[in-house]
Formats: C-alpha cells, structure tokens, sequence
C-alpha cells in the first residue's frame, strides 16, 4: 500500500528540483548578457582612448575579451593576447594533433600538452555595476606593443608538411 502523503512529497521534490534547474540556466544566460553588457562598456571606453584603425593588424586578429565577476560588486574586464612559447625541437602540428618526432625516427601523438603561454594584457578594468563608470587598472596603448617573434601564436606553427616543402 502506497502512502499518497511520501508520492506527494516526492513529486512536489521532482518538480521544485526543475524549477531549480530552469532558474539556474536562466540566471546564467541573464549572467552572461550583463557581462557582456559590461564587458561593452569598458571596450567602448578603451576605444575612445585608443582607437581600433589605429591598432596594428596582428594585434586586431589575436585580441581576446573576458568579463569576470570576483563578488556580486566586483566585474573585471580584460582584453589580451595569447602568446605561446616557441615549439620545442621535434614538436609539430599536423591534423590539428601536436606530434613529436622522437630523435630514433618514431612519431608518437601528444594527448595532453598545455604548451607554454603569456597573456599580453592590454587593459583591465573594473566596471561599478552600480555607477557603471569604467576605472583602468591596465591600459596599454596597442600601437607602442612589440609583436612577438614569429612562431608565438598557434597559427604561425609550421606543419610537418610544410617543414617537407621548404
């Protein structure tokens, strides 16, 4: 015999575990369209100061943007560049796999490989979500940055393919 008062009480649990669910992933999309609601002001600002047509072109193809939440209070906004390391000798892309080519000839497939990285980072800001005003913790003007030495960036890595050709 089934007691209706614990089938009550557990499909009153499934559906105020849904609702749960549904609010989270809402919270989340309305999270993301206010950081990138922030995120657009400090851009804007940023631009103001240092104009985009002004900026060389390697840096405009390799910016990258990040909105992040430190307290309820609290957003930074960032835009960097990521520079990798130079590929180590042997080290290769091919097929988008990084494969090594061991000096006795054999060819093994990297599965897990972090390769060395500096973030360029070309400002920062915190942006009040009270006040909205823009305060610069980094700014860096985008003309006076040096372009790293060619091989930095993963689109710059010759393929085997390519070592062959030369």
């Amino acid at each position: 015999m089934r007691n209706p008062k614990i089938s009550a009480a557990r499909s009153a649990r499934a559906k105020y575990r849904q609702n749960l669910k549904r609010l989270a992933s809402a919270a989340q999309i309305e999270r993301e369209i206010y950081a990138r609601a922030l995120q657009e002001l400090a851009i804007d600002k940023f631009l103001k100061l240092h104009p985009r047509e002004n900026w060389p072109e390697w840096i405009d193809r390799r910016v990258e943007f990040t909105a992040q939440f430190f307290d309820p209070d609290v957003c930074i906004v960032s835009m960097f560049i990521k520079v990798h390391g130079q590929m180590p000798d042997g080290h290769f892309w091919e097929d988008g796999w990084l494969k090594v080519r061991h000096d006795d000839g054999q060819l093994f497939v990297v599965i897990s490989c972090h390769p060395l990285q500096e973030l360029i980072t070309i400002f920062e800001a915190r942006v009040d979500p009270e006040t909205l005003a823009v305060t610069f913790i980094v700014d860096r003007d985008p003309v006076k940055i040096e372009q790293p030495p060619p091989g930095s960036f993963y689109d710059e890595w010759q393929t085997e393919w390519d070592r062959r050709s030369e």
